[in-house]
């Protein structure tokens, strides 16, 4: 898929989830992450930093899941008198 923006970059899909999408910008070498209502634009070596720092994020989330499990909120009691 081919989008051309008034700038004149040709946005070149590059892959789509439902999350969101990343395409590629040959005119200017950039890669635009779309997400929703916000997209960000990252030259192509900080992109490739950005899926790196996230892989190994993932690969530590998957190997402690209680990274992600909520942590309980200790309970008040009322004073008693």
């Amino acid at each position: 898929m081919h989008e051309v923006n008034p700038a004149g970059c040709q946005h070149l899909l590059v892959a789509r989830s439902p999350v969101g999408q990343v395409a590629a910008c040959p005119a200017c070498g950039q890669i635009h992450l779309s997400l929703e209502y916000l997209t960000l634009r990252f030259e192509a070596e900080s992109f490739r930093e950005l899926v790196g720092m996230l892989a190994i994020a993932q690969q530590r989330l998957d190997a402690d899941p209680a990274l992600t499990e909520p942590t309980p909120t200790p309970t008040r009691t009322a004073a008693r008198h």
